[in-house]
C-alpha cells in the first residue's frame, strides 16, 4: 500500500506532462490541417457574390442587345443616352457633320479617366478605316479627347452651381482620390453599336483600382454631387463615334436587312480591335462650358484655376491635344506610380504564401487590396510540436527511472 502510494505521488506529474502534451499535439495537429485545407480554394463558390467583371459582361450583353431589341433608332433622329435629341446636338454644314454647341450654366463638372493618344489613335484609326465607307452623317470622337466618364460633380441632369472656390476645393479633394490610385491595365472586351447610333467601346479591367472603387472614392470626396449619376457602377467605356444618317449603299425597308448590314459591321471592327489592351493613369477635373463639351470638341477647362478659352476646333485636330494641356493642365491627376497593394499581393499569391481575405459586409471603404492571412503551414507546425516534445522527453525519462 505504501508503495502504491509512492508511485501516485511520484507519477502525478508525469501523467499531467503526458496529458498535456497529448493535448497540445492534437491541438496543433488540427490546426495544421485546417489550415492546408484552408489554402486549398473549393472547386464552385456557392455564394451569390458577383465580381465586377462579371457585372460588366452582364451589362454589356445587355448593352449589345439594345439594337436588336429597339431597332436602328438613330436613322429616324432619336435622343441621346443623356436624353438630348440628336437634330439639337449636330447639324449638317456643307455636307459635313458639326456639332451644334450650346452653352451648360451651370458648367457640367466631370471626372473623367483618360486614354492617352498613344493607344487612342489607332483604335481611331480603324473605327474610321471601317465606318467611313459606308456613312457620310458619323460622327467621330476626338482620339486625343478619348475617355471614361466616372463621376460628375454636376451635370445637365441635375445641376448644382458651385463657386470658383468650391470647385477649386472640388479640385483638390479629386486630386487626394487621384493619389490613392494604382494604375488600370484594360482591354477591350467588345464594340457595340446602340440602338441611338453610337459606337461604344466597352472594356475590362485586368489589374489596378476597379471603376467601382473609383466611383465610391469620388462619392465621398464630392459629397455635394448629385445623387443619380450618369452610368452604372461597373461600367468602363469609351464612346468611338456616333452614326447619324443612313448609310451610302441602297437597303432594302426590311429591318432585318438594316439589322444585319450593321451587325456585319460591328463584327469587323471588333475583328480589328478586340482584346486591345491599354493603361490608364491619369484622372480629369473637367468644367463642360459647353453641352457635352469632352464629346463635341466644345469649350471647357481643366480646373478652377485654369484660363477659360475655346479648344481648337476639329478642322485643326492635330494640335487639339497641345491646346488642352496648355490651357488644362491645372486638374490633370497622374495615379500612384509606386509599389500599389494590389501589385505587392501578386507576388505572394503567386508564391502560394498568402490567400486574400474575403471583404467583409461591413466594410464601408473595400480597399483595393485585401488584407492577408497567412497562416502557418503544416511542416512548421509539426517541427514545433517536435521540438516541445523532444524538450519534455528528457524530464519523463529521469521521472521514469525513479520508479
Amino acid at each position: 500500500m505504501a508503495r502504491l502510494r509512492h508511485w501516485w505521488s511520484r507519477g502525478k506529474p508525469v501523467a499531467a506532462i503526458w496529458f498535456i502534451s497529448a493535448l497540445l499535439f492534437f491541438s496543433v495537429f488540427r490546426m495544421a490541417i485546417r489550415s492546408s485545407v484552408s489554402q486549398v480554394p473549393p472547386a464552385s463558390d456557392p455564394g451569390p457574390t458577383v465580381s465586377n467583371s462579371e457585372k460588366r459582361t452582364l451589362l454589356y450583353d445587355k448593352m449589345a442587345r439594345d439594337l436588336d431589341e429597339k431597332g436602328a433608332v438613330f436613322l429616324a433622329g432619336g435622343q441621346t443616352s443623356q436624353s438630348l435629341s440628336l437634330s439639337d446636338i449636330f447639324t449638317l454644314k456643307d455636307g459635313v457633320v458639326t456639332p451644334v454647341l450650346k452653352a451648360a450654366d451651370p458648367p457640367v463638372r466631370a471626372n473623367v479617366l483618360y486614354l492617352d493618344p498613344v493607344f487612342s489613335n489607332p483604335i481611331s484609326q480603324a473605327v474610321k478605316e471601317t465606318f467611313l465607307p459606308h456613312f457620310d452623317k458619323v460622327w467621330f470622337q476626338n482620339a486625343s479627347v478619348y475617355h471614361f466618364s466616372m463621376f460628375h460633380a454636376s451635370h445637365h441632369l441635375q445641376p448644382i452651381p458651385a463657386t470658383e472656390d468650391e470647385i477649386e476645393a472640388e479640385a483638390k479633394a479629386v486630386k487626394v482620390v487621384s493619389e490613392a490610385l494604382c494604375p488600370l491595365k484594360i482591354v477591350l472586351d467588345r464594340v457595340v453599336l446602340t440602338s441611338t447610333g453610337v459606337l461604344l467601346g466597352c472594356w475590362q479591367v485586368l489589374s489596378g483600382t476597379d471603376p467601382v472603387n473609383i466611383r465610391a472614392n469620388l462619392r465621398n470626396a464630392l459629397p455635394h454631387a448629385p445623387r443619380k449619376q450618369l452610368y452604372d457602377t461597373v461600367m468602363l467605356h469609351t464612346s468611338f463615334a456616333r452614326i447619324l444618317g443612313q448609310p451610302k449603299i441602297s437597303l432594302e425597308d426590311k429591318p432585318a436587312n438594316q439589322l444585319q448590314f450593321f451587325h456585319q459591321l460591328v463584327e469587323q471592327i471588333n475583328d480589328r480591335i478586340h482584346g486591345f489592351k491599354a493603361t490608364l493613369s491619369e484622372l480629369w477635373y473637367v468644367e463642360e462650358f459647353d453641352v457635352l463639351a469632352l464629346a463635341l470638341d466644345g469649350r471647357m477647362k481643366s480646373g478652377g484655376s485654369v484660363a477659360r478659352e475655346r479648344r481648337t476646333p476639329p478642322s485643326s485636330r492635330s494640335t487639339a491635344r497641345a491646346t488642352y494641356e496648355q490651357h488644362g493642365r491645372g486638374s490633370r491627376f497622374t495615379f500612384n506610380r509606386g509599389v500599389c497593394p494590389a501589385r505587392a499581393l501578386a507576388p505572394l499569391l503567386s508564391q502560394g504564401q498568402c490567400r486574400p481575405q474575403a471583404p467583409r459586409a461591413s466594410d464601408t471603404h473595400p480597399t483595393d487590396a485585401p488584407p492577408l492571412i497567412c497562416p502557418l503551414s503544416a511542416p512548421l507546425l509539426f517541427s514545433f510540436a517536435s521540438v516541445l516534445l523532444g524538450r519534455l522527453l528528457p524530464v519523463l525519462l529521469s521521472s521514469n527511472s525513479d520508479f
